[in-house]
């Protein structure tokens, strides 16, 4: 995993996720191998929306509490993940649990998230994903 993160970045790749939620002896290392491969103002994400493993974000995100690393939904529901931010001081970004407009409110007012990945399919099209984003910008201005 470290020598394909090293790879992208020399291709020029500023942003990099890695897919979280096994062994968290592996997780740990994986991140921090995929650490010391990209240069600073670049980006590493561990993402372990599939998985929904909330039984070990907490361990993972201490254990790696000196490496830039965002926390990408560790879980599946909004509750869990909100508890686990409060918990962090990594980064953190929520998506699967956004899909409506007052989830959003409710995340922006919970400071459940630094970071949104709308996605069209969570919002039912393109039109209610646009006022999804245009709240993003609204809340996002001081």
């Amino acid at each position: 995993m470290a020598n394909r993160v090293a790879g992208y970045r020399a291709e020029g790749y500023q942003r990099f996720q890695l897919k979280v939620g096994g062994d968290p002896a592996v997780d740990i290392d994986r991140i921090s191998r995929g650490r010391r491969q990209i240069a600073t103002g670049d980006r590493l994400i561990g993402n372990a929306t599939p998985v929904g493993l909330c039984m070990m974000p907490c361990a993972l995100s201490k254990a790696v509490q000196d490496v830039d690393v965002y926390i990408e939904q560790p879980c599946l529901s909004y509750e869990e993940c909100l508890s686990i931010r409060q918990h962090t001081d990594h980064p953190f970004v929520l998506d699967e649990v956004i899909d409506s407009l007052d989830v959003l409110i409710r995340g922006h007012a919970d400071r459940a998230m630094d970071v949104v990945n709308l996605k069209i399919s969570k919002f039912g099209g393109l039109t209610k994903t646009k006022q999804a984003r245009d709240l993003c910008v609204s809340l996002a201005s001081p």
